[in-house]
């Protein structure tokens, strides 16, 4: 039931996986259906770990430990080859400020992890692409109204705390060095959204043309940002 398209006659199936982010990306995925013929399964489990061993905090747990557990084998062994899994999620807690002990374990359990799940999935002819890290707009403390460009606020940054693309690109180097080993060592495919989320020398509210990129203070995606987006989806995903 939150499968857009038909899933019995598509040319391709993608089984997407994530917490509260894979859902905001939802019509990202409007021409792969509309134009390709493909079918897209949407699942979203709010607050889940990247990989089931994560630890996730404020009670996160069991329902991520029950997402991995049931829903996500559920749904995947219903894939066939050249079916592919999609992978979006909240990544900041493997980027804090300073890379503490807490992360590093994060990024240790996650690259065992996701290594195992891929390559299983790959054995079975189901290739894994993975979401990097979005833009820490979380940490700027802003609503959207105050942070976006308006006809009264051209210069669209408020009293938000925007931190600069560089500086975000060395908050993200210990998750990205990961990430990109795995997709050197063929485990997973990447794909990278910060043309979309952070163009400009700050990672601001405000995307290409000037969309606004957040629904919310919790940096999740915007109806428009997540249609830019498709493009890159598309892709990764067409013609593989």
């Amino acid at each position: 039931q939150c499968t857009l398209g038909d899933f019995s006659t598509a040319k391709r199936r993608i089984l997407v996986l994530g917490n509260s982010f894979s859902a905001a990306f939802t019509h990202a995925f409007d021409p792969l259906v509309q134009n390709d013929h493909y079918a897209v399964i949407i699942t979203s489990a709010f607050g889940a770990g990247a990989t089931p061993g994560i630890k996730m905090k404020k009670g996160f747990d069991e329902l991520s430990k029950d997402y991995w557990t049931r829903i996500v084998p559920q749904l995947s062994s219903m894939l066939k080859p050249g079916d592919m899994i999609l992978m979006i999620n909240d990544l900041s807690y493997f980027s804090p400020k300073r890379q503490d002990q807490e992360s590093k374990d994060f990024l240790r359990i996650f690259e065992s992890e996701i290594t195992v799940f891929s390559n299983r999935m790959n054995a079975k002819g189901i290739p894994v692409l993975f979401v990097k890290s979005l833009p820490f707009a979380r940490d700027a403390k802003c609503e959207p109204a105050v942070a976006a460009k308006q006809w009264f606020n051209q210069i669209g940054e408020g009293p938000c705390d925007y931190i600069s693309q560089k500086e975000t690109l060395m908050r993200m180097e210990p998750l990205n060095h990961v990430l990109d080993r795995l997709q050197q060592q063929h485990i997973i495919k990447t794909i990278d959204l910060m043309p979309i989320f952070c163009p400009g020398v700050k990672c601001t509210y405000n995307g290409p043309a000037d969309i606004i990129l957040y629904r919310d203070a919790k940096s999740h995606p915007t109806e428009e940002a997540a249609e830019l987006s498709g493009k890159i989806f598309r892709e990764a995903m067409v013609n593989r």
